[in-house]
Protein backbone atom coordinates (compact mmCIF):
# COMPACT_ATOMS: atom_id res chain seq x y z
CA UNK A 1 0.00 0.00 0.00
CA UNK A 2 2.91 2.51 0.86
CA UNK A 3 4.59 1.61 -2.90
CA UNK A 4 0.66 2.23 -4.16
CA UNK A 5 0.37 5.67 -2.44
CA UNK A 6 3.27 6.99 -3.84
CA UNK A 7 2.24 5.86 -7.58
CA UNK A 8 3.75 2.39 -8.17
CA UNK A 9 1.10 0.76 -10.29
CA UNK A 10 0.67 -2.81 -8.24
CA UNK A 11 -1.60 -5.14 -9.48
CA UNK A 12 -1.95 -8.01 -6.54
CA UNK A 13 -4.39 -11.53 -7.06
CA UNK A 14 -5.64 -13.07 -3.95
CA UNK A 15 -3.18 -15.70 -3.20
CA UNK A 16 -1.00 -15.61 -6.16
CA UNK A 17 0.81 -12.47 -5.03
CA UNK A 18 1.61 -9.57 -6.82
CA UNK A 19 3.10 -7.62 -10.12
CA UNK A 20 4.57 -4.71 -10.61
CA UNK A 21 3.31 -3.13 -13.61
CA UNK A 22 4.67 0.01 -13.60
CA UNK A 23 7.47 2.80 -11.55
CA UNK A 24 7.62 6.27 -11.22
CA UNK A 25 9.08 7.34 -14.52
CA UNK A 26 11.12 11.30 -14.29
CA UNK A 27 7.95 12.27 -12.68
CA UNK A 28 7.93 12.60 -9.04
CA UNK A 29 4.68 11.86 -7.84
CA UNK A 30 5.12 12.34 -4.08
CA UNK A 31 6.79 15.82 -5.32
CA UNK A 32 4.29 16.90 -7.11
CA UNK A 33 1.30 15.78 -4.57
CA UNK A 34 3.51 17.73 -1.80
CA UNK A 35 4.11 20.97 -4.26
CA UNK A 36 0.18 20.34 -5.56
CA UNK A 37 -2.68 22.98 -3.57
CA UNK A 38 -5.37 21.70 -4.83
CA UNK A 39 -8.28 19.57 -3.17
CA UNK A 40 -9.09 18.33 -6.89
CA UNK A 41 -6.37 17.97 -9.31
CA UNK A 42 -3.55 15.37 -8.98
CA UNK A 43 -5.31 13.61 -6.14
CA UNK A 44 -4.60 10.69 -8.23
CA UNK A 45 -1.53 10.44 -10.85
CA UNK A 46 -0.77 7.92 -13.12
CA UNK A 47 2.48 7.98 -15.12
CA UNK A 48 4.10 5.96 -17.75
CA UNK A 49 7.56 5.48 -19.55
CA UNK A 50 5.51 5.42 -22.44
CA UNK A 51 1.65 5.40 -23.70
CA UNK A 52 0.24 5.18 -26.85
CA UNK A 53 -2.08 8.76 -25.75
CA UNK A 54 -2.45 9.90 -22.26
CA UNK A 55 -6.10 11.46 -23.97
CA UNK A 56 -7.25 8.38 -24.67
CA UNK A 57 -6.13 6.31 -21.67
CA UNK A 58 -7.59 9.18 -19.64
CA UNK A 59 -11.18 8.92 -22.13
CA UNK A 60 -11.35 5.57 -21.10
CA UNK A 61 -11.00 6.18 -17.57
CA UNK A 62 -13.27 8.74 -17.15
CA UNK A 63 -16.09 6.72 -19.32
CA UNK A 64 -15.17 4.09 -17.02
CA UNK A 65 -16.21 6.70 -13.94
CA UNK A 66 -12.88 7.63 -12.73
CA UNK A 67 -12.24 10.09 -10.36
CA UNK A 68 -12.24 13.83 -11.35
CA UNK A 69 -8.96 15.30 -11.13
CA UNK A 70 -7.30 12.06 -12.50
CA UNK A 71 -3.81 13.38 -14.07
CA UNK A 72 -1.69 10.58 -16.75
CA UNK A 73 1.57 11.59 -17.55
CA UNK A 74 3.70 10.13 -20.12
CA UNK A 75 7.54 10.59 -20.95
CA UNK A 76 6.92 9.37 -24.36
CA UNK A 77 3.47 8.90 -26.36
CA UNK A 78 3.04 6.43 -29.17
CA UNK A 79 0.20 7.73 -30.68
CA UNK A 80 -0.28 11.18 -29.64
CA UNK A 81 -3.18 12.91 -30.64
CA UNK A 82 -4.15 16.50 -31.85
CA UNK A 83 -7.02 18.76 -33.17
CA UNK A 84 -9.11 17.58 -36.21
CA UNK A 85 -7.50 14.02 -35.68
CA UNK A 86 -3.77 14.79 -36.39
CA UNK A 87 -1.02 13.11 -35.25
CA UNK A 88 1.14 14.26 -32.19
CA UNK A 89 4.63 14.17 -31.75
CA UNK A 90 5.72 13.46 -28.37
CA UNK A 91 9.35 12.33 -28.01
CA UNK A 92 11.14 12.25 -24.78
CA UNK A 93 11.68 15.91 -23.61
CA UNK A 94 8.13 17.40 -23.51
CA UNK A 95 5.63 16.93 -21.00
CA UNK A 96 2.65 14.90 -22.46
CA UNK A 97 -0.56 14.77 -19.48
CA UNK A 98 -3.89 14.58 -19.72
CA UNK A 99 -6.18 15.59 -16.66
CA UNK A 100 -10.33 14.65 -16.07
CA UNK A 101 -12.88 17.00 -14.82
CA UNK A 102 -16.09 16.93 -14.45
CA UNK A 103 -17.54 20.64 -14.00
CA UNK A 104 -21.12 21.82 -13.78
CA UNK A 105 -21.45 23.48 -17.09
CA UNK A 106 -23.94 23.16 -19.71
CA UNK A 107 -22.24 21.62 -22.61
CA UNK A 108 -22.52 24.88 -24.75
CA UNK A 109 -19.94 26.19 -22.22
CA UNK A 110 -17.66 23.14 -22.07
CA UNK A 111 -15.68 23.92 -24.87
CA UNK A 112 -14.71 27.38 -23.67
CA UNK A 113 -12.25 25.10 -20.70
CA UNK A 114 -9.80 25.16 -23.68
CA UNK A 115 -9.10 29.03 -24.10
CA UNK A 116 -8.63 28.98 -20.19
CA UNK A 117 -6.53 25.67 -20.11
CA UNK A 118 -4.38 27.82 -23.08
CA UNK A 119 -3.82 31.16 -21.11
CA UNK A 120 -3.01 28.88 -17.79
CA UNK A 121 -0.87 26.92 -19.33
CA UNK A 122 0.43 30.34 -21.08
CA UNK A 123 1.19 31.95 -17.09
CA UNK A 124 2.59 28.97 -15.74
CA UNK A 125 5.22 28.73 -18.43
CA UNK A 126 6.33 32.46 -18.26
CA UNK A 127 6.56 32.41 -14.88
CA UNK A 128 8.55 29.56 -14.32
CA UNK A 129 10.85 30.26 -17.85
CA UNK A 130 10.44 34.31 -17.67
CA UNK A 131 9.44 33.97 -21.82
CA UNK A 132 6.72 35.63 -23.60
CA UNK A 133 4.57 33.47 -24.68
CA UNK A 134 1.25 33.78 -26.65
CA UNK A 135 -2.04 32.10 -27.24
CA UNK A 136 -2.81 31.41 -30.84
CA UNK A 137 -6.57 30.70 -31.23
CA UNK A 138 -8.16 27.97 -30.17
CA UNK A 139 -5.70 25.53 -28.20
CA UNK A 140 -1.95 26.60 -28.91
CA UNK A 141 0.59 28.47 -26.61
CA UNK A 142 3.47 30.19 -28.75
CA UNK A 143 6.59 31.71 -28.47
CA UNK A 144 7.72 34.51 -31.25
CA UNK A 145 10.94 33.87 -32.60
CA UNK A 146 12.36 36.76 -34.67
CA UNK A 147 9.56 37.09 -36.96
CA UNK A 148 8.28 33.49 -36.48
CA UNK A 149 6.18 31.68 -33.99
CA UNK A 150 7.45 28.15 -32.55
CA UNK A 151 4.29 26.45 -30.70
CA UNK A 152 5.40 25.55 -27.26
CA UNK A 153 2.18 23.89 -26.42
CA UNK A 154 -0.79 22.38 -27.66
CA UNK A 155 -4.24 21.79 -25.89
CA UNK A 156 -6.78 19.10 -26.80
CA UNK A 157 -10.66 19.04 -25.03
CA UNK A 158 -12.59 15.83 -25.09
CA UNK A 159 -16.07 15.51 -23.58
CA UNK A 160 -18.90 13.58 -23.21
CA UNK A 161 -22.57 15.19 -22.25
CA UNK A 162 -25.94 14.98 -22.83
CA UNK A 163 -28.53 17.88 -23.44
CA UNK A 164 -28.25 19.97 -20.52
CA UNK A 165 -25.00 18.61 -18.36
CA UNK A 166 -21.60 17.53 -19.17
CA UNK A 167 -20.50 14.56 -17.80
CA UNK A 168 -16.85 15.07 -17.73
CA UNK A 169 -14.07 16.79 -19.48
CA UNK A 170 -10.84 15.46 -20.26
CA UNK A 171 -8.62 18.27 -21.22
CA UNK A 172 -4.78 16.98 -23.28
CA UNK A 173 -1.51 19.14 -22.32
CA UNK A 174 1.71 18.79 -24.60
CA UNK A 175 4.26 21.26 -24.25
CA UNK A 176 6.45 20.09 -27.12
CA UNK A 177 10.23 21.90 -26.04
CA UNK A 178 9.99 21.65 -22.27
CA UNK A 179 13.82 20.95 -22.03
CA UNK A 180 14.51 24.03 -24.23
CA UNK A 181 11.69 26.47 -22.55
CA UNK A 182 14.16 25.00 -19.38
CA UNK A 183 17.35 25.91 -20.39
CA UNK A 184 15.93 29.78 -21.58
CA UNK A 185 16.02 31.09 -18.18
CA UNK A 186 18.64 33.62 -17.65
Amino acid sequence: QSLRSRGFQIDGIRKKGYRLDQTPSVFDVIKFKKWSKTKVIGIDVRTFKTLGSTQAYAKSLAGENAPEGLLVLSETQGHGQGRLGRSWTSGAGGLWFSLILKPDLAPQNMPGVSLICSLSVQEAIQSLVGLKLSVKWPNDVVYKEASTYRKVCGILLDMSAASDRGHWLVIGIGVIFWIWLRNQRG
